[in-house]
This record gives C-alpha cells, structure tokens and sequence, in this order.
C-alpha cells in the first residue's frame, strides 16, 4: 500500500524559520558590534588592503595602458611625514607625436603651461586600476591636462595607515606639489570621486580657510556623510547595513557616534570659495543620486530665506506655510535647469546650476542617465562637460 505522507508539518517549518531569523539576528548584531572597533571601521570603509591590480608595477605605468613616456611615478611627502605614492599624468598634446619623448623638464614645466587636476580616487585598488587608468587617459586627452593621481597612505605603495585626517593631509601634500613648482592655485582643479570626493571637499574646506581659491571642485559620485550613506547603503547592493535599525533610533544614534571619519560633505561644501560641479549617474547602485542633491540643496541654502520649523506631528501654521512658499518661490528664482542631449536627441543628463556670487562662483549638478558608480567620469561626454565647466562656458541648455 502507498504510504501515506500526512498533512504538512508546519510546526516544523515555523521552527526552522525561527531559528533561522535568531541566527541571522545574531549575526547582524555581531556585525554591528564590530563595525565600531577602529581597525574594522578602517578595513570597511577604506578597504584600502585590497591591491588591485596586484603586485602593481608602480614605476611602469605603460603596462596599464597609458602612453609609454606619458606617466611620471614619483613620491611625496606629508606635512606629517608619510610617504605616499603618485603619477604625473601628462597631457596629451606633450606626448603625442610628433612630440619629443619627454624628459624630467617636461613633466616639471608642463605644470606651469597646462591646467592641473589633481585626481582622489574612491576606496579600495590603486592607482593603476583599470577604471581610474581610463579616466587619467580621457581628462588629459579630452581637457589637454596634467593629472596628478595619489594614493592615500596605506593604499597601494604609500605608507601609513588611513584616517580621515591623514587622508586630508594626502591630498595637501597633492595640491603643495605643483604650487611648489609654480602653479597658480586658479590653475589647479579638487576632483574627488566617490570616497575621494570626501577628501576633495576637505581640502577645499583647509584651502578656504588659508584664503586659498582653486579652479574649481568637482565631487562625482559624492555622498553627503558617512553617517548618511550607511542610512541607505547595502552590501553587496543587496544586504542593508543600518536600515534595520531605523527603528530602534537610541541604538542607531549610538552606533553612529562610535563613526571615527564621518566625512561630512554637507557640513563642509558651503564652506569652500571654489565653483563647484557636482555629477551623478541616475543608475548609480552604490551610492545614490539623492546624495547629490542634498549637497546640492546643501550649498543653495544659505541664499534661501530660513525653512519653518513646524511642532512635531502639528499642521503648519500660515506663517510657516507662507514661509515655505517664500523659500520655494526663491529656489525657482535662483535655480535653472537644462538638458544634455545627444545627436539624435537622445537624453544624456540633466543640468541644475544656481550662482553663488562673491561667496564663490556657481555651482552645478549633472545627473547623467546612465554611468554607474564608476563608468561615468571615464567617459568623453562627462570629460567635455568638464572642459566647459571649468572654461566658463555654460552648462545650461534647453
């Protein structure tokens, strides 16, 4: 006779899923615990132990697909004394034929007689990790200009150990090099991108400070804080890190207070003298587009008259309402915005730009509709964007 199986144990199921949801419990909280030792902080959000590509020939860039002759590999010193690692990227009308193959002159008097971007990069890899390898290629093709890239101390060949402030001291010691050789500060552009726009934006906060006016700040694929970030970040682009625990704020807040480098953008960007361009791709999975907007709203708000600060859970008063119409009506009055399309009128971006004035020229946000978190800033599209923005030129169309 054919055995019976019987009704399904639900019990059992019920079980092992509750056992299941204790166990990866656990596990989160275990996680959460560690994030606020300082080494597995540093290892998370640097990551910076990860060297790729690996065993990297620092002193024989041509091997990753710049111009051989095209790249000085050099070292510099911090105001604190740390070795880090660099490349001289020069531009492209320098080496290209029938240029003389350079010498050491060329790379030192090519600062003072072409711009100079000095490029920060994101966390983990090198300096000769293939995207940023492309991106040095298309800024000093497309714009005709040095590209000075480093890498924080204990990336790659540079010594030390990461931290927010060792990190702002990298890039010090990136912008004091050229200077040393001549360059005008107006001739050197901050250009960070995802971790490195944090960086970028400290040095342009230590520079304002000193009375010191870059070219300019470019932030692509910035975030507005750490802090910030971890709200909507997930591994993996799956796995949230501090989402769950929006519900539980005193253990929120806690966890955030144990964050040793906050790397509060937001906080900063009003600060810096310096026009600033803000570019995010819509499609970026790691780090969304909504952090661009909030620096961008972030750094319009001190032109806007005050917001209302309404009661808790209370209807808006008339005065706070008229409040906030007052500061709409003059974020329309400020703000343009345009399009960035392509031949056949496909869209490329979107453009918003408001002035600034005295207080530091304009500032500029480019969403583009596709590019990721990385792929956008190689792109000739994103370089020539680049090339008018820092040329003055406008930006705004349509």
């Amino acid at each position: 006779m054919p055995r019976s199986t019987g009704p399904p144990n639900h019990t059992s199921f019920l079980a092992r899923a509750h056992s299941f949801a204790i166990a990866f419990g656990t596990v989160y909280v275990l996680f959460l615990l560690s994030l606020t030792h300082p080494t597995v902080q540093n290892n998370l959000l640097y990551l910076h132990n990860i060297h790729w590509p690996p065993n990297a020939e620092f002193d024989n860039p041509a091997a990753y697909g710049l111009a051989p002759g095209k790249v000085r590999n050099l070292n510099l010193t911090t105001e604190d004394g740390v070795r880090i690692g660099a490349w001289h990227v020069l531009p492209d009308s320098l080496v290209r034929p029938p240029a003389k193959a350079p010498t050491l002159e060329t790379f030192c008097s090519a600062f003072e007689t072409h711009p100079t971007i000095l490029y920060f990069h994101g966390n983990a890899a090198t300096r000769a990790q293939s995207t940023r390898v492309l991106t040095y290629s298309t800024l000093s093709t497309r714009l005709d200009a040095n590209i000075l890239a480093i890498d924080y101390r204990g990336f790659a060949d540079s010594a030390g150990t990461p931290s927010e402030a060792g990190l702002t001291l990298d890039a010090y010691a990136a912008f004091t090099y050229p200077v040393s050789l001549g360059v005008r500060p107006e001739n050197i552009t901050l250009f960070g991108q995802s971790l490195g726009t944090g960086v970028a934006a400290n040095l342009g906060a230590r520079l304002a400070s000193e009375g010191i006016t870059p070219r300019a700040l470019i932030l692509a694929a910035p975030f507005s804080s750490i802090p910030m970030l971890l709200e909507t970040y997930k591994l993996f682009t799956v796995l949230p890190v501090l989402g769950p625990l929006r519900s539980i704020p005193f253990a929120h807040n806690l966890l955030l207070k144990f964050l040793r480098s906050p790397f509060d953008t937001l906080s900063t960007l009003p600060s810096i003298t310096s026009p600033i361009l803000l570019a995010h791709a819509f499609n970026d999975l790691d780090i969304p587009s909504s952090h661009s907007s909030a620096l961008f709203s972030g750094a319009l708000a001190p032109l806007l008259p005050p917001s209302p600060s309404p009661a808790p859970f209370a209807p808006l008063t008339p005065d706070e309402r008229a409040q906030l119409d007052a500061q709409r009506a003059a974020r329309e009055a400020l703000v343009r915005r345009g399009e960035v399309r392509g031949f056949e009128g496909a869209l490329w971006g979107a453009v918003e730009q408001f002035e600034r004035g005295e207080k530091g020229g304009r500032v500029v946000f480019l969403r583009a509709e596709r590019g990721g978190h990385n792929e956008l800033v190689r792109g000739e599209g994103f370089a020539d964007f680049v090339g008018r923005f820092l040329r003055g030129e406008e930006v705004v169309v349509g």
